[in-house]
């Protein structure tokens, strides 16, 4: 009887420090620490040809978490739940919207949900000063783009995102963002149809206040 309350005993603090090291509630992955999540949200213009669409884009720096956009009526935008993008470990979503006004931002971290308001007005952002121009060399599988920055000369980081053609919403492959030099430039080394998009983040001290974006469609790759 002794053997087997002492085993009990055992099996029980074993448990326990089980508990403890892995965490309990909340999936059971561990965790995440609330005070490292930075959640962005600003106007965005996305252009592609000669249309332009209006969109806010939301993202928390931190993939695999879940949010999405509000109106200022407390309405749930449609399509707007955050999507992740694994190669810059973010979850995020440009949301399609044409009124400006307050919305918000909810996102969840540990079944906990959290809050961000702002008043979103496309007026404020800036404007490429030309359009950029891609150029696709085979011989060295390398894709560049000319560009000219912003009209203002206003502080932003520049990159390139590329997305599977055929996957319209599956990453390929995004640059280290550049402040201002030209040509941005990646390198292919996967032959297909990529569908490329120049990024100009603006940026104020530390916060994401605007997005420009410049879709040039599927390019040939190969």
């Amino acid at each position: 009887m002794k053997i087997i309350k002492s085993f009990t005993a055992i099996f029980a603090c074993l448990l326990v420090a089980v508990l403890l090291v892995s965490g309990c509630g909340g999936g059971g992955g561990g965790n995440t620490d609330v005070v490292n999540i930075r959640p962005s949200m600003c106007p965005g213009v996305v252009s592609e040809s000669a249309s332009e669409k209006k969109v806010i884009f939301i993202s928390v720096n931190q993939p695999g978490i879940y949010g999405y956009l509000k109106d200022g009526n407390g309405t749930t935008v449609l399509n707007s739940e955050l999507r992740n993008n694994s190669l810059a470990n973010t979850s995020e979503r440009m949301v399609e919207v044409s009124l400006s006004g307050n919305y918000t931002f909810v996102y969840r971290v540990n079944s906990e949900e959290f809050e961000t308001t702002a008043m979103i007005d496309w007026t404020i952002l800036p404007k490429l000063r030309s359009t950029p121009v891609p150029e696709w060399r085979s011989d060295n599988r390398t894709l560049t783009v000319t560009h000219s920055g912003l009209d203002n000369s206003a502080y932003a980081n520049f990159y390139l995102q590329l997305y599977h053609a055929a996957m319209p919403n599956s990453m390929y492959y995004q640059t280290s963002a550049s402040q201002g030099k030209s040509p941005l430039t990646a390198r292919v080394t996967s032959s297909g149809d990529y569908v490329t998009v120049y990024v100009a983040d603006i940026i104020e001290g530390d916060q994401l206040k605007g997005t420009l974006r410049y879709n040039f469609g599927s390019i040939p790759m190969y």
